[in-house]
């Protein structure tokens, strides 16, 4: 298996066409609307393509998103009333140390899903490169960052006693 972090693009460093013909990046970066569809007139090949490298970007940019979303949260906490804080019912360093080592691990698993294999277009011969490499012009929508965090609680509900029933 080729380590995720490696470049094996050809010298130059682009990416050879995939065999469907087109330029899978550039077609996801082209200026189409984020909900663009193929009954409004995209390519479907396109239209899912950018799906799917959404989708994917997304589960690679996990833990800069809700690591951003950590520091809001302790922000807030930090900015309490000294009188407001005394409520708070825990020790916060401790708990933002505990929510860290949980986001560790759900990035850690999360980093396993993005696979070019499950794409419903052939990404060609560095599809793997491709679901990992997010542009640097790449910005997760909020609606796909919610996804993934949702995505999440679901695999912890499954596995969990509570979803027992259900395996």
């Amino acid at each position: 298996m080729e380590d995720p972090g490696s470049s094996s693009l050809p010298k130059g460093g682009e990416a050879a066409m995939p065999r469907s013909g087109k330029d899978p990046e550039a077609a996801h970066s082209s200026n189409e609307s984020e909900s663009g569809s193929a009954s409004e007139g995209g390519d479907p090949d396109e239209v899912e393509l950018k799906h799917f490298l959404d989708v994917c970007y997304s589960l690679v940019r996990y833990p800069a998103d809700i690591t951003r979303s950590l520091r809001r949260f302790q922000g807030i906490i930090e900015g309490l009333d000294p009188l407001d804080r005394e409520l708070w019912p825990c020790d916060t360093a401790r708990e933002i140390a505990e929510i860290s080592a949980r986001i560790d691990m759900n990035s850690r698993f999360l980093a396993m899903l993005p696979c070019p294999d499950v794409c419903a277009i052939d990404l060609g011969p560095h599809g793997e490169q491709m679901v990992r490499a997010v542009p640097d012009q790449h910005r997760v929508a909020g609606r796909n960052s919610s996804k993934v965090r949702s995505t999440l609680r679901q695999f912890v509900r499954d596995w969990a006693v509570e979803g027992e029933a259900e395996r």
